[in-house]
């Protein structure tokens, strides 16, 4: 879950009761539930085993704890949203999942995701355009 856990979920939300970590694995399991979202966003672009960019491993985490405030309801404390706060979550995250899936958010680092022509070591075209992006990639890879 993009290494995300039950601690991360408490201190996101200043949770200050202690006993909350006793709602761990309600926690936790609620966050693999609110993962399947951000990985079916993923699933859609061919993202889920691209080399991630440097910013999209807390960018996802981020998606995964708000997530999971939507939809649990902590009884120790914060996150108490009301359903409004809830809602306008959820919208939040559809607009963020909808950019991943569409690709206008990009979260694969060096080109590594669905829309280039190339994988892994080697770099193969199987059109004109797919040629021209590998030529350009690797210029811009290897300049300065």
């Amino acid at each position: 879950m993009f290494n995300a856990s039950a601690q991360d979920f408490v201190n996101f939300w200043c949770i200050s009761d202690s006993t909350c970590m006793d709602e761990r694995d309600a926690i936790e399991g609620t966050m693999e539930i609110a993962a399947t979202d951000v990985y079916a966003a993923l699933a859609s672009v061919g993202a889920c085993d691209c080399n991630l960019a440097t910013w999209a491993q807390a960018y996802l985490r981020k998606l995964v704890l708000i997530d999971t405030a939507a939809y649990y309801n902590c009884p120790c404390g914060n996150p108490r949203l009301n359903n409004t706060q809830k809602e306008l979550m959820l919208n939040w995250m559809g607009t963020q999942l909808q950019n991943i899936a569409e690709g206008v958010i990009d979260v694969c680092a060096g080109a590594t995701g669905s829309k280039f022509p190339a994988r892994g070591w080697a770099s193969q075209s199987v059109s004109a355009f797919a040629a021209a992006e590998i030529i350009y990639q690797n210029i811009i890879e290897n300049s300065g």
